[in-house]
């Protein structure tokens, strides 16, 4: 194998037009096959997690419900506790 030396303004083109190439407007089709892959694998995880989204939404509903109902109820015992007291 022959080792190529290359000055640094060779280099830094050579990585241009590597990046460039990167970059173009139309990929090839198997890049666009991977793509389309990767995207529908994305939307089958999503729709499997939507459940469990729904589950979490849930119980933090029910938390906020029981968090602020346990305080509304321990108010209202105290209340009333005060209130019989007073009697």
């Amino acid at each position: 194998m022959e080792q190529v030396s290359l000055t640094k303004e060779e280099l830094n083109q050579i990585i241009e037009s590597a990046v460039l190439r990167l970059r173009h407007d139309d990929p090839s089709p198997k890049t666009i096959e991977m793509i389309n892959d990767l995207k529908e694998a994305f939307l089958e995880h999503k729709n499997d997690m939507e459940p469990v989204i729904e589950f979490f939404h849930t119980v933090n509903s029910l938390n906020k419900f029981l968090k602020w109902g346990g305080i509304s109820l321990f108010a209202f015992l105290t209340a009333l506790y005060f209130f019989i007291k007073k009697l």
